[in-house]
This record gives structure tokens, sequence and C-alpha cells, in this order.
């Protein structure tokens, strides 16, 4: 048995050479005999050890090739099992040995086949890692932009306050959050007007529509029961606004120090316009696509959510430019 053991058996080990990782030296040997060493009266036994330092033996595990702690593997009895031993730094240099024996299950006699070396150590390098186990909290920005309001901007045509459904309105948007499930809106609306739109209160006429549709939604679509405060708030010449917008759009210097010339001078805006005709295309080439005009409504809703509505309008000639999506 013993001699057919040395001829024909068959030893892997995984990795090779042995790795130290932390303070285990971890492994998988994988053992293979001849079916014919697996008997009634005798046993196959497989001792596998670490020699190190001055010949100094730490011994790992034994495989028993008796019916029932084997498998078969391509009709061979197979062993496989992941081993480990602890790390010292003495054991760095060293070899893995095995060696089997022969044991007679009647009266114990035992044969043994000569040790044989199937992997060496230690590979030591995963040592040399160094593990940082400190930790930080991550700002939680995801949140902090849910809490700010989100801004809608609707336009008007110039001198009407009627909201239009045209393609790119905000007011689909503006419902759904009418349809939110929360347990309270506080809205805020400010409306503004252009200064040189014709007739009075048009700013208060635009807020009154705005609240008036979304209090219209409310009570079509909102099935929560939530409880909403809106309160509106107008600025019936936005030239103010107007000139806060041109000093922060991305207008060259010399171009904003020219519009706000022209708005700071004397008299209405047609009269602007017809002194200053040519240097007044500054606003309209300008405003409709960096500034954007004074003219919007706010609207904020706090508690669960927040939103923020905008409403513009300006002068015919940007009536296309203006109908635009802006958020």
């Amino acid at each position: 048995m013993v001699k057919q053991a040395e001829k024909h058996q068959f030893i892997s080990v995984e990795p090779s050479p042995l790795v130290a990782n932390g303070q285990q030296v971890t492994f998988d040997l994988k053992a293979q005999v001849p079916e014919k060493l697996v008997r009634e009266k005798e046993v196959y036994k497989l001792d596998i050890y670490y020699l190190y330092g001055d010949e100094k033996r730490e011994n790992i595990a034994t495989y028993n090739f008796d019916f029932g702690n084997f498998l078969y593997e391509n009709h061979t009895p197979t062993i496989t099992r992941q081993l480990s031993f602890p790390y010292e730094p003495a054991k760095t240099t060293g070899r893995l040995m095995v060696q089997g024996k022969a044991v007679d299950k009647e009266d114990g006699d035992m044969a043994y086949t000569k040790p044989k070396q199937v992997a060496i150590g230690l590979n030591t390098t995963p040592l040399l890692l160094v593990r940082n186990n400190k930790f930080t909290f991550a700002t939680d920005e995801f949140k902090e932009s849910v809490d700010q309001p989100t801004s809608l901007m609707f336009y008007f045509q110039e001198n009407k306050a009627d909201l239009d459904h045209y393609i790119g309105s905000n007011l689909p948007t503006l419902d759904q959050y009418v349809l939110d499930n929360v347990p309270t809106q506080k809205i805020k609306i400010i409306g503004y007007q252009s200064p040189d739109e014709k007739g009075a209160n048009i700013a208060a006429k635009r807020a009154k529509e705005l609240e008036t549709y979304y209090q219209k939604q409310l009570k079509t679509l909102d099935y929560s029961g939530k409880k909403v405060t809106i309160s509106t708030e107008v600025h019936n010449n936005g030239l103010d606004a107007l000139k806060e917008k041109v000093k922060a759009s991305a207008l060259p210097k010399l171009q904003i120090q020219q519009v706000l010339t022209i708005l700071s001078s004397e008299g209405n805006m047609n009269e602007k316009q017809r002194s200053n005709k040519q240097r007044l295309s500054i606003i309209y080439r300008s405003t409709s696509t960096q500034v954007c005009g004074p003219l919007k409504y706010r609207l904020t809703i706090t508690a669960a959510v927040s939103l923020t509505m905008s409403c513009m309008c300006w002068q015919s000639k940007l009536q296309q430019k203006k109908r635009m999506l802006m958020l």
C-alpha cells in the first residue's frame, strides 16, 4: 500500500508559494490516491505539516481515506480542504510537507511513506499593506438639494395676464406639485410687469391668475388633504429688477454699463427706445438669452416640498425668444 501511494498519489496546493495574510497562512490542498488504497482492513492517511526554523514541525491536518471521508473525482478518491496555520515571523522560511501512512485496522500496525515537500513558504507581501481604519461621514448633499426651492418660469403675452398652455409651459410640472402627498405647502407668489407695459395692476392680475389656477387644481387633483397657504407680492415696476439681472448677466462689462446707462436715463421705456434706438438693441439681443428679463412670479412651497415659479413678459420683438422653459 505504501509503495503504491508513493508512486500514484497526487497532491496539489494553491497558492504556491504559501502566502501570509494577516495573522493566518491559508491555502487549499487537494489529495488523490489510487482506488486500490481504499480497503476494508487497512486505511491510508495523509499527514500535512509545516517545517520551519531548526526543523520545527507544526501539524496542520490529516486526510483519512476511509469510506465516508472522501469523494470520487473521475473515479479517483479525492479530498480537498482549505487549511491554515498561524503566522509568525519565524515561519517566513519553511516547507509544507506531506507524509502518508498505512494503518492496519485490527492491530494498529503502521507503515510510512517518505516525507514529501509540496510547497514552500512564505510570501509576506500582503503584510506590507498598511490598513487605514479611519472613517469619515460624507455630507448628505442630496438632502440639502431636496430642501432647496425649485424654480419654474411662466411667460405671459404682452399686456395680458392669461396663462398660456403652450408646448414647454411649466403648468404640467406645477400640477405634479399639486399631486404631492405632503402635510403642508406654504406658497409665496411674487409678480412683476415690464416697465413699458400698458395697463394698471398687470402684475397683480398675473399673480391672481396663477393663484386661482393652483387653487382650482388643488380641488380637482389633490386627494391628500394637505394644508396649502398662498401669499402674493406685487412689483409693478420691473425696472429695478431688470437692472439687477443685467448686473448679474454674462454680458461683457462694457455692454453691461451701456445697458445700465440706458435704463437709468429719464423717461419711460418708449422714450428710451426712441432716443437710444441703436444702443437699446443690446437689451433686445442680450436680455432674451442671458438676462431673461425682470418679469416673473416667484412661488415658494415649504414643508416636504419646495418650489419656485416665475413668469415673464417682454416686448413683442422678443416674444418668440422669451417662450422658453427656465428652471
